[in-house]
C-alpha cells in the first residue's frame, strides 16, 4: 500500500482521520462527501477494528439484545473515503506522520483525532510539539 497519496499527477491533499467512532465516521463520510467532486483530496480513516462499535447502544447487549454488525469498509462503500486498519502507535507533529503497529507511514497535511480519550504514552508515542497544539 502506498503511504503517499497522489491523484493524477499533483499531489493529494491528505486527510487522515483517527479513530472509526461516532465522531470519526461522521468526519470520513461528510468531508469525504464535501470533496467528492474535488480533484487533490484523499480521505483516509485509520481504527484498530473494522467493526463499528454502537457505543450508545452498548447497554442493550446486558438484556441479551443482539447489536447489528457494522463494517466499517462497508459503512464507507462509495463514500470515497479510504479505510486502513491499524493500531497508532506514534504521531509526529513535525513530519505529520502517523505510525501504526504494523510500522506502516501514513503521510498527512491534515489530521483529525476522533478518539475519545489522549494517547498513553504506552500505546502511542507523541512528539512534544503535537502535545502543544
Amino acid at each position: 500500500m502506498s503511504t503517499e497519496h497522489e491523484v493524477g499527477t499533483a499531489a493529494a491533499h491528505r486527510v487522515v482521520i483517527l479513530g472509526a467512532g461516532y465522531a470519526g465516521m461522521a468526519a470520513a463520510i461528510q468531508l469525504a462527501a464535501r470533496v467528492r467532486r474535488r480533484e487533490g483530496v484523499r480521505v483516509t480513516l485509520v481504527n484498530a477494528q473494522e467493526r463499528f462499535t454502537e457505543r450508545l447502544r452498548l447497554h442493550m447487549t446486558a438484556t441479551g439484545q443482539r447489536l447489528a454488525e457494522m463494517s466499517i469498509p462497508e459503512l464507507l462503500e462509495g463514500t470515497g473515503a479510504q479505510f486502513v486498519r491499524g493500531w497508532v502507535t506514534a504521531l509526529d507533529a513535525d513530519a505529520k506522520t502517523v505510525r501504526l503497529d504494523d510500522d506502516r507511514v501514513l503521510h498527512y497535511d491534515t489530521l483529525c483525532t476522533g478518539w475519545a480519550v489522549w494517547p498513553t504514552r504506552r500505546r502511542c508515542r507523541v512528539s512534544r510539539t503535537t502535545r502543544t497544539r
